[in-house]
């Protein structure tokens, strides 16, 4: 072969690869670098983060677990400004689902599935502290976004004080 049928070969080959390899790679830098900002963003708060997770670009949790505080953000709620529950007040942690069916702007109706976390307190004249999971007006939550809840309220709940 010569020089101009491996250059062409070549280009086919980025041409083909890139378009798969791309995204994952922007989505894990995405990710790893909005880890980076919750973990300073924790420890400017003086949290020492025990576990933490980052999902649809969005969402970031965090729980310092010796603190018994958990920090939370949103980019789809509360514009990513971060929100820091001191676990030492809440009473109980369980998961709520909500489906149901929204207009659209055609005409019809399209369902509507989220996931909350909702963060009671014991003292009852405190208003509940609601965190989402998920929010997709086209497809349902998967086995990635129910585990993920199911395991956040469980850490959560075992860091309450009963």
């Amino acid at each position: 072969m010569d020089k101009g049928t491996i250059i062409i070969v070549l280009i086919i080959i980025v041409l083909v690869v890139l378009p798969l390899v791309l995204p994952e790679y922007l989505k894990k830098t995405k990710a790893a670098n909005q880890k980076k900002r919750l973990i300073a963003k924790s420890k400017s708060e003086g949290m020492q983060l025990s576990e933490l997770d980052v999902w649809d670009n969005c969402c970031q949790i965090g729980i310092d677990k010796e603190s018994k505080r958990l920090i939370y953000s949103n980019k789809n709620e509360n514009n990513g400004s971060y929100a820091i529950t001191d676990l030492s007040g809440i009473g109980k942690c369980v998961i709520v689902r909500v489906n149901s069916d929204q207009k659209s702007p055609y005409g019809g109706s399209s369902p509507s599935y989220r996931l909350y976390l909702v963060l009671t307190y014991a003292d009852s004249s405190k208003n509940e502290k609601v965190l989402e999971f998920y929010n997709n007006v086209s497809f349902s939550p998967n086995e990635t976004e129910l585990s993920n809840i199911q395991k956040w309220s469980d850490i959560i709940s075992s860091n309450l004080n009963r």
